[in-house]
């Protein structure tokens, strides 16, 4: 399958959108509990509900604005929900001890960021 990848540009507008958003949600649901506890539950609820219906679709919120796709190296289809969960968490924790997850994209001649080799997953555009 070739398929044009996507962009670091678009990568990286792609993550701000959705690093935005999620800024958005959280200051907006913020005064709707009575208790921190409530608040934190009612953010994380809210922050998980929407991210599983994108990770369903091989997206994140800024990907899905952005009109990429994560796609799987392996098989060369979308991504599978659990790949998305893995690299959207574990992936991109380790990318950004010191941001040097991202900043190997810079370096790396197929553009990848440590959470896509570590994930065996590659952006592309729709």
């Amino acid at each position: 399958m070739n398929q044009e990848k996507a962009t670091l540009p678009q990568r990286i507008a792609a993550f701000l959108i959705t690093w935005m958003l999620t800024f958005s949600v959280t200051t907006l649901s913020a005064p709707l509990a009575k208790t921190a506890t409530l608040n934190y539950l009612l953010i994380l609820l809210t922050f998980l509900s929407v991210l599983c219906l994108f990770y369903a679709k091989s997206s994140s919120p800024g990907k899905f604005i952005m009109n990429i796709q994560v796609m799987s190296a392996i098989d060369h289809k979308p991504a599978s929900f659990f790949r998305m969960f893995y690299r959207e968490t574990i992936g991109k924790l380790l990318s950004s001890i010191f941001y040097v997850g991202f900043i190997y994209a810079l370096f790396n001649e197929k553009r990848l960021t440590l959470h896509d080799i570590l994930c065996k997953t590659y952006v592309v555009k729709k």
